[in-house]
Parts: structure tokens; sequence; C-alpha cells
């Protein structure tokens, strides 16, 4: 094989990728993850192959048929991260789902949607499958296995990985994805921070049923940098301190909590200088708070259905705060009636057994119509405008975006979060803030509305001392 087929192989086989780092990266750190016993359990490259290997040797001895669909549904931990790279290399097809959001008819909802055929879970959730005649699978501590040659019976262009949609509305699809669609997405996060000093020792809150569960370690995998894993949000900050970390991965939800913490004190987060936002859009007005606390701050743009980040916004300066960055190298954009559309190796096969609604979502030639709004800036900067389906149009036939109005209410340090939705006709501003707050914020929406054109003017405020509700990944659901 020559140098060329083999960056090939790299690039677009997980299998690839992996060999590639344990021949080159050895002995550098691969994984951190704090044990049950709270200390800090450190993987090498050569280790995780190894670990990978043994559950091989265990995925081997069940037998399972190569194209198997097999529901993962468990508490996040290491032993996963070995599974879903062993169980792709095996031929499997893993559908990652959300555990803190399962509940039985649900999961029936998603085992019919996927046609999954056996599920990996944890022994506590059982209970949750009674009736359900599907093997269950669950190797537990992977450590006791014996390691055996992996021989890889995937193929780079074929199904691998089906995630769940965490959209704001309706019922989740199921979204396609084959080795070469993840890694290509990966590879275009590498190829952007490929120098940035700061991405050395990662910190990522483990969310293996987001896209982003798999493309954040095979970032790091192909970086050769570590992936410090933090499975459960509620010990962030433990998870922080036991393994300091020059840079993050987390939604706004988190990155809202870290501001304040830094707030607070900020020898919390001493060392951390990279922040990459991604899951949903975040508030100017926070970033820019992060910005001025010294932290390279990176909002990130993205879907399942591109595999993750397809633009990052690097720049780091104030008037860019309301952008999501350039694209990424592999990635294109173009605009259709202002529809932001993305074309690539990364964007999915489709939606699984949903070809009228792929064939919406897909033009003919490769284009993924995203949904959202939004064009490009001067420098080449991407500028998210709203969601197609949330454009508010007014009786005079003008349109409006919500997200538009959002991000200049969000601008005001005394709004905790905003919706603009329509209301009897006319725009109207929902806001969560403090009740001492509410006048000033009236008068802040007012000064708005003389900046504004006249159909772009909030003639409705109301407020809220609850926060919205929202998804797994911070999203507001409208």
């Amino acid at each position: 094989m020559n140098n060329n087929e083999q960056n090939e192989m790299k690039q677009s086989s997980i299998y690839g990728l992996l060999k590639n780092a344990k021949d080159n990266y050895s002995d550098r750190v691969a994984v951190r993850y704090v044990g049950q016993d709270d200390a800090v359990v450190v993987k090498t490259f050569k280790d995780f192959y190894t670990d990978i290997q043994k559950t091989t040797g265990w995925l081997y001895s069940q037998n399972i048929p190569v194209g198997s669909h097999v529901m993962i549904l468990k508490q996040p931990d290491y032993n996963e991260l070995c599974f879903l790279f062993a169980s792709v290399m095996a031929g499997l097809v893993v559908i990652p789902a959300n555990v803190t959001e399962a509940n039985p008819e649900l999961v029936k909802k998603l085992i019919a949607t996927s046609d999954t055929q056996y599920i990996y879970t944890d022994d506590e959730l059982l209970p949750m499958f009674q009736g359900l005649p599907l093997p269950f699978l669950n190797p537990g501590d992977i450590t006791q296995y014996e390691p055996v040659e992996i021989v890889d019976k995937s193929h780079p262009d074929e199904l691998s990985f089906m995630y769940f949609t965490s959209g704001t509305t309706g019922f989740s699809k199921a979204v396609m994805h084959s080795q070469k669609s993840m890694m290509s997405a990966s590879h275009g996060v590498t190829e952007r921070f490929l120098g940035y000093k700061y991405f050395k020792d990662v910190l990522y809150l483990t969310t293996f049923f987001h896209v982003a569960g798999i493309i954040i370690p095979l970032v790091t995998i192909e970086y050769g940098c570590a992936v410090n894993c933090n499975f459960n949000p509620k010990f962030f900050y433990r998870d922080f301190q036991k393994m300091p970390s020059s840079s993050t991965i987390v939604p706004p939800i988190i990155y809202y909590m870290l501001i304040k913490v830094y707030k607070k004190d900020p020898n919390l987060l001493h060392g951390l200088h990279g922040i990459l936002v991604i899951g949903a859009s975040c508030e100017p007005n926070s970033i820019i708070s992060g910005l001025q606390m010294g932290f390279d701050v990176f909002p990130c743009y993205g879907m399942t259905e591109s595999a993750g980040l397809v633009s990052q916004n690097l720049s780091k300066q104030l008037d860019k705060v309301n952008s999501a960055g350039t694209m990424n190298p592999g990635a294109e954009v173009k605009f259709i009636d202002g529809e932001i559309c993305l074309k690539g190796a990364c964007i999915m096969k489709g939606y699984y057994k949903q070809p009228e609604l792929t064939a919406k979502t897909m033009t003919e030639d490769g284009w993924l119509l995203t949904g959202d709004l939004g064009h490009l800036d001067k420098d080449g900067y991407l500028i998210i405008t709203g969601r197609k389906k949330n454009l508010i149009i007014l009786a005079s036939g003008e349109n409006v975006s919500p997200l538009e109005l959002e991000y200049q209410i969000a601008m005001s340090p005394l709004v905790n979060e905003v919706v603009v939705k329509e209301f009897d006709g006319k725009i109207a501003a929902y806001i969560f803030c403090d009740d001492c707050h509410q006048a000033k914020i009236k008068e802040f929406v007012e000064e708005i509305n003389h900046r504004n054109p006249a159909f772009k003017r909030i003639s409705n405020v109301f407020f809220t001392n609850e926060p919205f509700p929202k998804t797994a990944l911070g999203k507001i659901i409208r």
C-alpha cells in the first residue's frame, strides 16, 4: 500500500485511523476519565487500541451477523466508547440513543424506527425492555477479555451509524451516516485546528447519542491528543479539576455555566483557554463575555445530517460574535431563497426508511436543505438568521426572522433567555429574566424598535421567571 492509499484509508475508515494512531502515537495519552473510585484512569493510544481489540474479541464470541442493527442505550462510559469503535469495525450498524430521555414507549418507537435487532444496555435498565423479543448485549468490564486481531469487516461507504435527530419539534428521525461521512466531518475539524496550541487535552461532555460523541474522539485521535471524557455533566467541574484541560467542547447550556463559574472564582477554570460551543446557537452577549475574560471562544455550526460541525468561528473578534464562522475543508455552502444548503462528503446518506422525507431534504445533486436561513458576510463568515419553519410572516407580507431579533435582545446582560414568535398577528418577545430587570429590559426593547424598520418592531413583551424548556443539548423547545 503506497502513501496515498494509506492516507485515504486513514481518512475514510475508523480502522485505518485507529491503526495509524496506535503506530504513530503509541505512548501518548489518548483517553482520560474518572473511574468509580474517583481516581483518574489514563489510557495511551496503545492501551486504547488493545481495549478495542478486547471488545472485538467479545463481539466475535457473540456471533452477531454483519450488518445487524445494535442500539446503544446506557449510561456513557469508557466501555461504550470501545464498543462503538469495535462494533463499526465488526460491520455492525450502531444506533446510540439518549438514555436520559428514555422510557418504555419511546424506546419501542426508536426500535421500530431503526429496525434495531440487538440492544447494548446496563443491567439496571433491563426492566425497561421487558416483553421485547430482542437479545441484550452487555460485555461488562472489557479488561477481562483477551485481545484479538481486528479484522475490518466494514466498508467506508456503507451504513455504519444511525442518529436520532434532536429536533425541537416532532418525533426524531433516524439519520444515516457512513464512516466516510463521519471521517470527513472530523477531518474538517482537525484541519481547522492544526497549529492551535491549546488543542492538547480536550475535556468533552461525552454524549454518544449526539453525533459529536464520535466526531470529537475521531478528531483527537487524528490530532494525536488526549480526550478527557466527562461522562456525567453533574461532575463536570470535578472532572476538570482532576483532569486539567486546555480546551473543552460543550453545548451552550454548559458554556453559560462556565462563564458564571469563572465570574465567581476564576481559579476553578485555571488552565482552560479554548472553548468550542456546539449543538445549538449561543447568545452573542455570552460569547463577548467569554472573549473579554480571555477565553478563545469558538462558536460552531452543524447538524446531525452533516455529521456535526461544518463551520467554526475562529476569529475571536467582537464584531463577529453573531457568526458561525467559515466553512471547514470539504464542506460547501450555498443559499436557495435564503436557506442554507450544505454539500460535501460529510452529508448523511438520508433518513432511514423515509425516502420521501429524504427527497424533500436533499437535492438530486447532493445539496442538503438545512432549514436554516442565513447568508455570508463580506468576509465569508456564515450568519444564521433563523429557522425557515419559524419565520414570522406578517399580514403585510413581510418576513421576519425570530433569531435576528432574539440576538438583538440577548445583547442585554439582563436577559437570561428570549424567544421571539408571532402573537395575534404581531411580533412578541418572551423573556426569562429576574423580575427586578423587567422595566430596564422593556426600555432596551424600545431602543431596538427605534433602530429596526417598522415591520420588525416588537409589539408585545411577555416576561417569565422560569427558564424555557430545552432539549438535551440546550436548544429551546418552541
